[in-house]
């Protein structure tokens, strides 16, 4: 086992370092600008620059990984590369070595395996574009929150004395402190838990979160935790259908092997569970064409049945996937696919599971294309943020003004000398794909900056294609010719 701990921590440091990209990609950029600013000992002294945060306090998640980043900039000096790969590392090796434990672990609740073929197991989880982005996207706070609450589980399904139980607090606690969402493994954990054990991982968890949320309240009289609650609404958010419909329709991409099961028997649960997602899809569609709508129908369809096939028997695995995917869908503003790396675990756990008598002809194609989207999915996240740095370099050089979007633009504009726009009337730097929201109604596109022509995957507003969101798209991916990103330059009438 701890061989195969070993490898599988080595190969996803690995695998994580190629899909690794030299630029802040995403929300890489505000961590990093945030890094700059902070003191260790006070950690929201900051403020950040866009709005609606104007109070610095309200930003949505505790201090460890902010504290990381500041710690690792140190260290690194100014080299973005160098800061995500020894923020990264660590990391990578505890969620590589866990994926390993998980795959040759002989525990589980039921008394039965974790899962039947190592092998596929590590395949099935390694291939997927949201535990490798996960990984590659080091300089935000996904992979570090995700790697110490999946270690908490391991810890506590495999440690059964009250030093493990100890521990599994502990870590959770870490994980929560890093990142709220962490809170939703308490619900299998809980479920698996007697009441001594449940006394002991409660323990260790106030050891860490508690004492740290206690130190925000004694720094600025606050609990943290209740401000971020009570300013939630701050930040434009999905509705709840939006967000549901918006992780299924990206969930298969997550793990293509789920279409195996969906398509693998024929019952009345299919029929049954057929008409009603049938039904009530057309309802919360946003307005696609005819076709458009019967192919996300179908998708939506297909995966509904797969997952109810894979928790129809309640345990440990099935209620740690209910709570992470219900969980994501109810409390995050939107479905980016990386909200699920706390599930991806215990689907592949299932989905092995179902698949464990059969030798199914379609698995290892499915496997195929699951390697090949993850190549697709990285090299058009990469290309884009690629592509926005690269079209700076059309701009004059001495280009005034402000700007307004966000990402990977968002550096490119601050490096270029642009400030962001907050209202003052004058020359606005504007991009087409980056969420630059509107701009008042008297001001009018003076120059256009076109990028590189290409196939454009992950974003496409036009075409209602955003991998990232619901909320920029309703479709996961998708190919239309064009730039793949473009600036406008507006001015005032």
């Amino acid at each position: 086992m701890k061989n195969s701990i070993v490898r599988c921590a080595l190969l996803y440091a690995v695998l994580c370092s190629i899909l690794r990209s030299s630029y802040p990609v995403l929300d890489e950029e505000s961590y990093l600008l945030i890094a700059e600013q902070m003191a260790v000992l006070r950690p929201y002294d900051w403020s950040l620059p866009w709005p609606p945060y104007g109070d610095s306090y309200r930003y949505a998640h505790p201090p460890l990984f902010l504290l990381w980043i500041r710690c690792i900039s140190v260290l690194a000096g100014d080299s973005v590369l160098w800061i995500k790969i020894l923020a990264g590392l660590p990391f990578q090796l505890i969620l590589g070595g866990c994926i390993g434990w998980f795959a040759s672990s002989q525990i589980s609740t039921t008394g039965e395996k974790c899962t039947s073929s190592r092998l596929r197991f590590q395949l099935l989880l390694f291939c997927s574009p949201v535990i490798l982005l996960v990984g590659a996207r080091s300089a935000m706070p996904d992979l570090m929150y995700a790697s110490f609450g999946i270690l908490a589980v391991a810890v506590f399904l495999g440690m059964k004395s009250w030093h493990g139980q100890l521990l599994c607090g502990v870590l959770l606690g870490i994980s929560c402190w890093t990142k709220y969402p962490a809170f939703l493994l308490w619900i299998p954990i809980l479920y698996a838990s007697d009441w001594r054990a449940w006394r002991f991982i409660a323990l260790g968890f106030a050891m860490t979160w508690g004492v740290g949320e206690l130190w925000l309240w004694f720094l600025y009289g606050k609990w943290h935790l209740a401000v971020v609650l009570s300013t939630a609404d701050h930040v434009g958010r999905g509705s709840v259908s939006g967000r549901t419909i918006g992780f299924l329709m990206r969930l298969l991409i997550a793990c293509p092997a789920l279409i195996l099961i969906a398509f693998r028997f024929r019952s009345w649960l299919w029929v049954m569970v057929s008409a009603i997602v049938l039904g009530s899809t057309w309802v919360f569609l946003p307005s696609l064409s005819t076709w458009g709508s019967a192919i996300a129908t179908l998708w939506v369809c297909g995966v509904v049945v797969a997952l109810l096939w894979c928790v129809r028997k309640l345990d440990f695995f099935a209620l740690w996937f209910i709570s992470s995917f219900v969980g994501v869908c109810a409390t995050h503003n939107f479905s980016s696919p990386r909200y699920l790396i706390l599930a991806m675990i215990p689907l592949t756990i299932l989905v092995e599971r179902e698949l464990r008598d059969r030798a199914n002809m379609w698995l290892y194609p499915i496997l195929a294309a699951t390697i090949g989207l993850s190549a697709i999915v990285a090299h058009g996240e990469h290309r884009y943020a690629a592509e926005t740095i690269a079209l700076f370099q059309q701009l004059p050089k001495d280009i005034a003004g402000s700007y307004t979007g966000e990402w990977t633009f968002r550096a490119g504009a601050r490096k270029h000398g642009l400030t962001l726009w907050k209202g003052d009337k004058g020359t606005i730097l504007q991009p087409k794909q980056a969420v630059g929201g509107s701009l008042p109604v008297e001001y009018h596109t003076e120059k256009v900056y076109y990028g590189e022509e290409g196939y454009r995957m992950l974003l496409d507003r036009e075409n209602s294609v955003g991998y990232y969101a619901e909320t920029l798209g309703f479709w996961p991916m998708g190919w239309g010719k064009g730039p793949i990103e473009e600036f406008r330059v507006w001015t005032a009438h």
